[in-house]
């Protein structure tokens, strides 16, 4: 039989009479499907709402045409890079360096990587051995720190800038709804704190450099911009000092999520019966059009 030979009819009525064979693959795969589904552990997601900190530099627009080279010599930032700036402590805020140092600090690996369910009952995570196992140095199937960073930001990290309003959201997932919203706390305090401190460094070296080239100048005007400079700093000090929600402010703060994020089990157990319909119906098929191109070849 030729593929020309061949008509809708044709088709049709080969998957009629097997159509049980359809049916019972497709019911085989929905079993599946469910028993994939309810093998998954429920996921909570936790997310704050976050705006860029302003902190003003605090009026040195004025001096940015006179010594400009001067001030970004002694790293000192001459407002107009607020933006710049703001971008900067995002992608800080998802980089390698940070998050690696933020999972050691916190001890999070295990929480990261090693939990298999959690329990309602007695509030308490379900670890995995085997996972366990693989966090013990001299494993063989070791998983380092770098590991788990990058699975973190695979599966439960998620840091969204909005375009038109310049909010930030961040979220967290995983198994316990009550770690997810720890999680994003701890990581909304540890950047801000690990910016204020940079800041105060960078405020200090800017300082001692300023105070050294005050007193290698005579020039009165000259002296005049290094104050007004050195007073800059001592204002980016002061605040990084006081101000906890340095670099991001908090608009809407995480909660312990009451409802799960996934996995979406209905989804689930749909896209094996399609699997499984669309499998067994072109199986159906090709073996009913060979079964007849044998019986016209005899």
């Amino acid at each position: 039989m030729n593929n020309e030979d061949v008509s809708i009819g044709d088709i049709f009525n080969i998957v009629k009479k097997r159509l049980f064979i359809v049916v019972a693959v497709t019911a085989v795969f929905i079993g599946l499907g469910v028993v994939f589904a309810l093998s998954k552990p429920n996921v909570y997601q936790s997310q704050v709402l976050l705006s860029p900190a302003s902190n003003p530099s605090g009026g040195s627009a004025g001096l940015s045409g006179q010594i400009g080279g001067l001030a970004a010599l002694a790293g000192v930032q001459l407002g107009g890079g607020a933006a710049d700036k703001s971008l900067l402590h995002i992608e800080r805020f998802k980089s390698r360096v940070f998050l690696t140092k933020f999972i050691a600090a916190h001890d999070l690996k295990k929480k990261l990587y090693a939990v298999q369910n959690y329990s309602w009952e007695s509030n308490k995570l379900v670890y995995d051995p085997e996972k366990l196992a693989q966090l013990e140095q001299g494993n063989p199937d070791f998983v380092s720190l770098n590991r788990v960073f990058e699975l973190f930001i695979e599966d439960n990290f998620k840091l969204e800038l909005d375009s038109k309003t310049g909010l930030i959201k961040l979220a967290v997932l995983h198994q316990s709804p009550n770690v997810a919203k720890e999680i994003t706390d701890l990581l909304v305090k540890d950047i801000n704190q690990e910016i204020r401190q940079e800041e105060i460094i960078d405020a200090n070296k800017s300082i001692d450099y300023l105070e050294t080239a005050l007193e290698n100048t005579n020039v009165l005007e000259t002296k005049k911009m290094f104050y007004q400079l050195i007073e800059q700093q001592h204002r980016t000090k002061m605040l990084a000092s006081v101000k906890k929600e340095y670099a991001f402010k908090v608009i809407d703060p995480a909660i312990v999520p009451e409802r799960k994020y996934g996995p979406n089990r209905a989804l689930i157990v749909v896209i094996f019966a399609l699997l499984g319909g669309v499998l067994a119906t072109g199986g159906v098929i090709v073996f009913g059009l060979r079964a007849m191109n044998n019986q016209e070849q005899k």
